[in-house]
């Protein structure tokens, strides 16, 4: 125990160093922590959030080219692959270890093995109420990491709706690194779409969007209303959003894609046109800016403005042909939290609020 100690705090000493190789340090010095301990899970959940400090938010390598979830192990970095060997110890002797298990949520959440942490999400719900009693809100939230990509869309929504009640009766800690309410808010409303339940669906985004956080502003009010057939909100709030002088380029090209939608609806084969015109010059950009994720984003935004000018001019097999391809093209689109895009391209009916 004393060695054990010592290690610790010679981890921590490394770990707020003011040089380029602190982390290195701390996760070796973490490593030497966990040989002495045994299997600690305290010790080994820290030893895990070491290793990810290494690459933080850079878990994984894309292959071949893709942006689809990550597939494991192949796509694990040496890191990730000691951080994940650690936290699944962590688990094995503390299975409702609150670090251990949000930890488990944000290494798996972006993989083919998302499935793997459900046990995981499932034991953080339990213990952020119970243990915890609701004071760490934004552990409250975290299970709906796992729950919006494993079909449990009505548990992400429960989830968030209770970390925001949580927030706003004082709790202790939310959500970290910016996000902060508006996370949770984005989380319930992109849950709430994907239930089917509108009007929770719009009063989540418009506390998202309330918040002025860059993450959830843009098109996320319009795309929830084309989600539902709701033309008018939807062309209302994309002209607010193309009102906003930090409107970036993919939100520009997202909600040009909305108003051509809209105009598909009303059988405006040349208001579909100019607008899906809007969209691709918008996408171009994107593209030069290098942004990965929005970038493949784009590729969608193609396939379904090009289902809006077919649907605009009575080509109902050239629009379905278009939006199967814009969700192909979604399923490529490398993990983002929550979601940006709500549309339902994967859904047979929904062109028929289209018509």
């Amino acid at each position: 125990r004393a060695r054990t100690a010592v290690l610790l705090a010679d981890a921590a000493v490394a770990r707020f160093q003011e040089t380029s190789e602190r982390d290195n340090a701390y996760a070796e010095l973490m490593d030497h922590a966990v040989a002495e301990a045994g299997e600690s899970a305290d010790v080994l959940s820290l030893a895990a959030e070491a290793h990810m400090l290494l690459t933080p938010w850079r878990f994984y390598q894309h292959g071949n080219g893709s942006y689809a979830p990550y597939r494991l192990p192949d796509a694990a970095k040496p890191s990730t692959r000691r951080a994940l060997e650690y936290v699944e110890r962590a688990l094995s002797s503390n299975a409702e270890h609150p670090m251990a298990l949000h930890l488990h949520i944000h290494l798996l959440e972006p993989t083919n093995a998302v499935s793997r942490a459900e046990r995981s999400a499932d034991a953080l719900a339990h213990v952020a109420r119970t243990a915890l009693n609701g004071a760490v809100d934004h552990l409250t939230h975290m299970p709906s990491h796992i729950y919006l990509h494993i079909n449990r869309a009505a548990d992400a929504a429960r989830a968030n709706e209770v970390a925001l009640a949580d927030a706003a009766q004082g709790s202790l800690m939310h959500c970290a690194y910016g996000y902060k309410l508006s996370h949770d808010a984005h989380f319930a409303a992109v849950a709430h779409a994907w239930i089917g339940n509108w009007e929770l669906a719009r009063d989540y985004a418009e506390k998202a969007v309330g918040q002025e956080k860059p993450h959830t502003r843009g098109c996320l009010r319009a795309s929830l209303a084309a989600r539902f057939g709701h033309w008018e909100i939807a062309e209302m709030a994309a002209s607010q959003s193309e009102a906003e002088a930090h409107q970036g380029p993919y939100d520009a090209a997202a909600c040009a894609l909305i108003r051509a939608l809209s105009a598909s609806s009303r059988r405006d084969a040349d208001g579909a046109r100019v607008a899906s015109r809007q969209a691709l010059s918008f996408c171009s950009r994107v593209h030069a800016r290098m942004n990965d994720r929005a970038a493949s984003l784009c590729d969608a935004i193609r396939r379904a403005a090009e289902a809006a000018v077919a649907f605009s001019t009575g080509d109902s097999a050239g629009g379905h042909q278009a939006l199967a391809n814009a969700h192909d093209a979604v399923t490529q689109v490398r993990y983002i939290e929550p979601p940006l895009w709500v549309l339902p391209t994967d859904d047979p009916s929904w062109p028929s609020v289209l018509a």
